[in-house]
C-alpha cells in the first residue's frame, strides 16, 4: 500500500543551484552543509537549463537509482536524470506523483554528496519543502516554507512531507512537467533573492 505525500521542487532548491553552479565549492559542502553570500548570490546565472543524460551512464550513481527506484514503488513516477547546463560535478534525478500532487529532487555532488527533498506548491505561489540539506544562505523565498531534517531516512521524509505539510489545494505535480517548473522556480527564486541584496552592494557586484 502506497505511503501518503506530496513532493515537488525544489528545493531548499536555493542551496541546491548554489551547488550546482559553483565549480568550486565552499570548504563546509565536504560535511553537507552550504553558506553563501550576496556575492555569491550574485555570481548565479540568471536562468538554468536542465540536459537530460542517460540513466545507465557510469556518472549517475548507484544510489541515485536506488532512490529513485524505491520512490517510483510508492507511487511516483521518474522525470529523468539531469546536469545543469555545463556542470557535470552535479547530479539531479527528478520524480513526481501526481496523486499527492508532489516532486522530489534527489541530488548527488562529487564534493557534496548525496541530498534529497519534497516540494509541494499551492496556488498563489506558495510551496513547502522538506529536505535533507542544511546550512544558512538557503532558506526559502517569501511564501516557500523550507523543514530540513538532516539524515533523515527517504520514506521517513516523504511520511513526513505528506502528514505535515499544510494542508489544502495543490497544484498538480507531474513528470512531464517537473524539469521546467524546477527551471522556473530557480529564475523566481533567484530574481527574489538578488533584491534582498542592498542597493550599493549591486552595483558593488555587478
Amino acid at each position: 500500500m502506497n505511503l501518503i505525500l506530496a513532493l515537488a521542487a525544489t528545493a531548499a532548491f536555493t542551496a541546491l543551484m548554489y551547488v550546482l553552479i559553483r565549480t568550486r565549492a565552499p570548504a563546509s559542502a565536504l560535511k553537507g552543509r552550504f553558506d553563501f553570500d550576496d556575492q555569491d548570490v550574485a555570481r548565479l546565472p540568471d536562468r538554468i537549463r536542465l540536459m537530460r543524460i542517460s540513466e545507465g551512464t557510469s556518472f549517475v550513481p548507484e544510489l541515485m537509482t536506488h532512490m529513485a527506484d524505491t520512490l517510483c514503488r510508492e507511487g511516483f513516477e521518474d522525470a529523468g536524470t539531469f546536469v545543469i547546463d555545463s556542470m557535470p560535478d552535479a547530479k539531479l534525478r527528478l520524480l513526481a506523483n501526481c496523486v499527492q500532487s508532489m516532486q522530489c529532487a534527489i541530488w548527488h555532488h562529487t564534493l557534496a554528496g548525496s541530498w534529497f527533498e519534497f516540494t509541494c506548491s499551492y496556488p498563489g505561489g506558495n510551496r513547502t519543502t522538506f529536505t535533507t540539506l542544511i546550512g544558512s544562505g538557503f532558506d526559502g523565498c517569501s511564501g516557500h516554507t523550507v523543514v530540513r531534517v538532516p539524515g533523515a531516512e527517504l520514506l521517513d521524509l516523504y511520511m513526513r512531507a505528506c502528514t505535515e505539510r499544510p494542508m489544502g489545494v495543490f497544484m498538480p505535480a507531474s513528470a512531464e512537467t517537473a524539469a521546467n517548473d524546477f527551471e522556473n522556480r530557480y529564475t523566481l527564486w533567484l530574481a527574489w533573492r538578488r533584491a534582498q541584496v542592498p542597493a550599493p552592494e549591486r552595483l558593488k557586484v555587478g
